[in-house]
């Protein structure tokens, strides 16, 4: 297969309707400088040799006795599709894909988009859909933005900007270090999800392919957001907020706002919260996205089973709490 150049990559970006920050030549540079996860890039042509189709993900397991059941390769954004795309050639970047990660127990595809008209072509070829949902919000314009929002959020961010506080995109390693100290918190007690290695968030910010923001009052770091940016968009990657410590500063509702504040005066025009949790499900994240007037779409996700025995042992595993 001929290898891709920057051009081509690039000439996809600027054609596809599904480009987002996850599918660049950068995305891809990065996770393959990581030690923590395995990187892997698919891709195809047409018959004219024209790159129609792309993806880059990585494959990641936890440690200790969930290594053997977490073993997942991700895709995140979604693949990376020229309008023209024909069946054919999507089932072989689907075959590819299903290749390169036949390690792996699972392959989640987490699409940022409305894949919808190839969705019989995904799951004839191994990718069942799932239902998952997102919230987006509007930062074309701020003043709107703040209008869009319910009254009770209009009123913790009239509060939590009253108090003195100072917002500030990390700089150092000392601050990317904080960062990941107080998010790994949080995940721990109260996300309870996995979350990378402090390898992870620090190359991302050295390598300039995201940018973290903090929230800082009398000097000590209350939120903080992990940001990446394409296009007209705007990511919420990983975020924080010590809302139990500080309840009277909103601090998760301060670093919303500001990254809404920013976006705008920097020029875009949508902010991707990632993630909204499954269609019928509590969850109390989307409520809190839901009250900044954000748009809630359905753009779900794709996975292929491996290892279906290893699949249902590691959703038990989760289930239980087994810890490494």
């Amino acid at each position: 297969m001929t290898q891709i150049t920057s051009s081509d990559w690039q000439r996809l970006l600027a054609e596809s309707p599904y480009a987002n920050a996850f599918q660049t030549e950068e995305m891809y540079n990065f996770l393959s400088s990581l030690g923590c996860v395995h990187s892997f890039l698919s891709y195809v042509r047409n018959s004219n040799g024209k790159l129609v189709g792309l993806a880059v993900g990585y494959i990641q397991a936890e440690r200790g006795i969930k290594k053997h059941f977490s073993r997942r390769a991700i895709i995140q954004g979604g693949l990376l599709l020229a309008k023209e795309i024909a069946e054919g050639e999507l089932k072989t970047l689907l075959e590819d894909i299903k290749h390169k990660t036949s390690s792996a127990i699972y392959v989640e595809i987490r699409n940022n988009a409305d894949y919808s008209e190839y969705k019989e072509i995904f799951q004839k070829y191994g990718f069942e859909y799932r239902p998952h949902l997102n919230c987006l919000i509007d930062c074309s314009d701020a003043d709107q933005a703040f209008k869009n929002m319910n009254e009770s959020r209009r009123r913790q961010v009239r509060i939590a900007t009253e108090s003195e506080y100072e917002v500030k995109m990390a700089e150092t390693e000392a601050e990317v270090d904080e960062f990941y100290t107080l998010l790994s918190a949080h995940y721990k007690n109260k996300v309870k999800k996995p979350l990378f290695p402090k390898e992870f968030f620090a190359e991302i910010h050295a390598q300039k392919v995201g940018e973290i923001m903090l929230i800082k009052i009398n000097g000590k770091v209350v939120s903080g957001m992990l940001q990446l940016s394409y296009g007209n968009t705007v990511y919420d990657y990983y975020v924080f907020g010590l809302d139990t410590q500080y309840p009277n500063n909103y601090p998760s509702v301060l670093v919303y706002w500001e990254t809404i504040k920013r976006a705008s005066a920097l020029g875009y025009t949508t902010f991707d919260t990632m993630g909204a949790g499954t269609p019928g499900e509590a969850y109390g994240v989307r409520n809190f996205k839901l009250r900044f007037g954000s748009l809630l779409v359905e753009h779900g996700r794709f996975l292929s089973i491996n290892k279906p025995l290893l699949y249902k042992l590691g959703t038990l595993a989760i289930k239980l709490g087994v810890r490494s």
